[in-house]
C-alpha cells in the first residue's frame, strides 16, 4: 500500500482549487522538462460514490516548473441532504509510451463540493422495552435485542430477528498490534505500555439506565488508575439503532496512545464488506493522500493486507460508514466524525503473538476496530525513536469524544 502513497507524493503535477464552484483549477507542472500539453485530464463527478458526470479535457500549454489554469466544465448538481459530492481529476497519457500504454494515470486529485442541503428529521415511534436483571440489561422488541453486561458496562451481544450480529463486548481500545516501526523503532511496548494496560484493565465505576417509550439510554463510566476515565453513553431506539458516544479524559502527563477507539467481534456470516471512505488499499493518518474517498465493495478478505510479519494492518481512514453483510442480515457503523476502521478474520491476540503468516488462525468471526483516530505509521527511520510518527500524527493524552451509530437489518 505504501507504494501508492509514494506514487502520489512523487506525481509530476499538482492540482489546487482556485474557484471550485466554477471549475477553475490551478495546475503546477512539477516536471523539469516536459510540457503538460502532452497529457489529458479525465474528470468525474460522483454522488456518494456513484458517477453522475464525466468528461475529459487537454491541459494546454504549461511549461516545466510553471503554473497554469485548467477549467473543468462540470455542471453544479442538485445536491441531496446527507450526500457527498466529489470531483476527481486524473491526468493521463494520450499516446502509448515505452513505459506505459495510452490512458495511464500519472497524477490525480479529489475535491469535495460543499453541500448545504439539510435533512429533515423523522420521529421514531416504535416501542422498545428493558429487562433489567442483576447481571444484564436487555433492550429490545420483537425485531432486535441488545444485551449490556452490568459487571463490565459493555454492550456484549446484539441480534436482529434472532440472528447474532455482535458476539463479544464492544469495548474501548487504545492499543494496536505493533508494527515494525512501533516495536523495533520507537518501542511502544516500553514507552506507551500504559495504554495496553488500560485497554485490558479499565474497571466499571457506574452504570445507569433511563427509559422512555421508544428510547433507552444507558450510561457507563470506567476508570484506570485514576488517570484514565472513560464515559460511554448508548442510546437504543425502537428500530434497533444504537448510538454510541465515547468520551475519554486522560491525564495529559501520560504518554500518547497508539489508537483511540473501540473494538468488537461480529458474526462470521457478515463477510461482505462495503464502506465509504479512503481506499481501496490500506491507509493511515500519515499515509492516506494517495487513497481516494469513494464507495468500495467486496469481501472482508478483499480488504485484508497481510505483512510478512503479522502486525497492525488493513486500516482505512476518513470513513463515513462501513457495512458488513450476509445474504440476510447486515451491520452498519455510521460515524458522526470521520472514522478509522479495520476488519480482520483474526483476533488481536493472535496477531500480536504471531511471528509468521502461517501462525495466523481464522477465529471463525471478525474483529472490527472502530476508531476515532489511530497514530500514523511513521518511519523516518526504522531503528530509533525517529521511527515514531511525526508529532501531528501522534495522539497525545487528553480529552477526546466521538459518536457512531450501530444499525442492523
Amino acid at each position: 500500500p505504501k507504494l501508492w502513497e509514494a506514487k502520489y507524493v512523487f506525481q509530476p503535477a499538482a492540482f489546487t482549487a482556485s474557484d471550485l464552484a466554477s471549475g477553475q483549477i490551478e495546475v503546477q507542472n512539477r516536471f523539469f522538462f516536459n510540457n503538460l500539453n502532452d497529457y489529458l485530464v479525465y474528470w468525474t463527478l460522483s454522488e456518494d460514490g456513484k458517477e453522475i458526470q464525466h468528461g475529459s479535457t487537454t491541459i494546454g500549454d504549461i511549461p516545466a516548473n510553471q503554473k497554469g489554469t485548467l477549467n473543468i466544465p462540470y455542471s453544479q448538481p442538485k445536491m441531496k441532504a446527507g450526500s457527498r459530492y466529489l470531483l476527481k481529476l486524473s491526468m493521463r497519457t494520450i499516446n502509448n509510451e515505452k513505459w506505459a500504454d495510452a490512458g495511464f494515470e500519472l497524477a490525480k486529485q479529489q475535491f469535495e463540493l460543499v453541500n448545504n442541503a439539510k435533512a429533515e428529521k423523522t420521529a421514531n415511534a416504535k416501542a422498545v422495552s428493558v429487562n433489567d436483571s442483576k447481571s444484564n440489561i436487555i433492550v429490545g422488541n420483537d425485531g432486535f435485542s441488545a444485551t449490556f453486561d452490568k459487571m463490565s458496562g459493555y454492550l456484549t451481544s446484539y441480534s436482529v430477528n434472532g440472528q447474532s450480529i455482535i458476539e463479544a463486548a464492544l469495548k474501548p481500545n487504545f492499543w494496536r498490534v505493533g508494527t515494525d516501526n512501533d516495536l523495533l523503532g520507537w518501542h511502544i511496548d516500553k514507552n506507551l505500555g500504559v495504554w495496553d494496560k488500560a485497554t485490558q484493565g479499565l474497571t466499571l465505576k457506574d452504570i445507569k439506565v433511563e427509559e422512555t417509550a421508544n428510547l433507552v439510554t444507558i450510561q457507563a463510566t470506567h476508570t484506570f488508575e485514576n488517570s484514565i476515565n472513560v464515559a460511554i453513553t448508548y442510546k437504543v431506539d425502537g428500530e434497533g439503532n444504537i448510538t454510541v458516544n465515547f468520551k475519554l479524559d486522560a491525564d495529559e502527563k501520560l504518554s500518547g496512545m497508539p489508537r483511540l477507539g473501540m473494538t468488537t467481534i461480529v458474526n462470521k456470516s457478515l463477510a461482505n464488506m462495503s464502506f465509504f471512505g479512503r481506499g481501496p488499499f490500506e491507509n493511515y493518518a500519515d499515509r492516506n493522500n494517495g487513497a481516494d474517498i469513494d464507495l468500495y465493495e467486496g469481501t472482508v478478505k478483499d480488504f485484508l493486507y497481510e505483512y510478512v510479519r503479522p502486525q497492525e494492518n488493513s486500516n482505512r481512514t476518513d470513513i463515513d460508514w462501513l457495512s458488513l453483510a450476509s445474504n440476510n442480515h447486515s451491520l452498519t457503523i455510521n460515524g458522526v466524525e470521520p472514522l478509522s476502521m479495520s476488519v480482520w478474520p483474526y483476533s488481536t491476540e493472535n496477531l500480536s503473538k504471531s511471528a509468521h503468516t502461517y501462525d495466523l488462525k481464522d477465529q471463525g468471526a471478525f474483529t472490527v476496530n472502530i476508531d476515532l483516530i489511530q497514530a500514523g505509521v511513521g518511519g523516518n527511520d526504522s531503528w530509533s525513536w525517529r521511527a515514531a510518527p511525526i508529532k501531528q500524527y501522534q495522539i497525545p493524552a487528553g480529552k477526546y469524544e466521538y459518536t457512531f451509530t450501530l444499525s442492523v437489518k
